[in-house]
């Protein structure tokens, strides 16, 4: 048999946790999104944050859990600021005339 050890969480997962908490208990409406959560907490890794051993671990109640993912939105992907975009167009310019009266032609120095 195998024991069920749970691998110690990484840095970034105790961040996502503690960001996902302290926005929970600021009574933010809908807290914040699992996703943007995460990403937060991978950059405030990369800055060198670092977040402490829990005190006292106490399990985060599976109702609680899904309710955060179910009412969690998603993060929408960066457009592409790179690439020709096709635009239908939005006015058409008047026909060239032939020919300009002579009172509206500019004046030739």
């Amino acid at each position: 048999m195998t024991d069920d050890v749970k691998p110690e969480p990484t840095n970034v997962e105790r961040l996502t946790t503690a960001l996902v908490w302290s926005f929970i208990n600021l009574e933010t409406p809908g807290g914040i999104p699992a996703p943007m959560a995460k990403q937060l907490a991978t950059l405030l890794d990369g800055v060198g944050v670092v977040a402490s051993e829990p005190v006292n671990d106490l399990p985060v109640p599976s109702w609680l859990t899904e309710r955060v993912r179910e009412e969690s939105q998603p993060v929408p992907v960066e457009p592409d600021h790179h690439v020709e975009r096709d635009t239908g167009r939005v006015a058409k310019a008047p026909k060239r005339p032939k020919s300009i009266p002579k009172a509206s032609r500019g004046v030739i120095l």
